[in-house]
């Protein structure tokens, strides 16, 4: 809240979703008790998020192997 204060912007805390539409985001909050709060905001906005809001995506072991072949490429910069 301290930030939000900070930067001038709204802010809502321990969202457990996330819905973005055009200029504003529907968060929905977690309570006491179990209890759920939908809200609306404008962007931009600060958000503090639960844990457990998103699924955590492990590589597989084909992709790990396929990382380690690819080529990394080395630009410069023409000054």
């Amino acid at each position: 809240m301290l930030l939000a204060a900070l930067l001038d912007r709204p802010h809502a805390t321990l969202i457990m979703a996330i819905e973005a539409s055009a200029g504003k985001l529907k968060v929905k909050r977690e309570l006491e008790a179990g209890w759920f709060q939908w809200i609306e905001c404008p962007l931009p906005a600060v958000l503090t998020i639960q844990s457990g809001i998103n699924k955590v995506r492990y590589a597989t072991l084909k992709g790990i192997m396929a990382a380690k072949k690819k080529e990394i490429a080395v630009l410069t910069a023409n000054l």
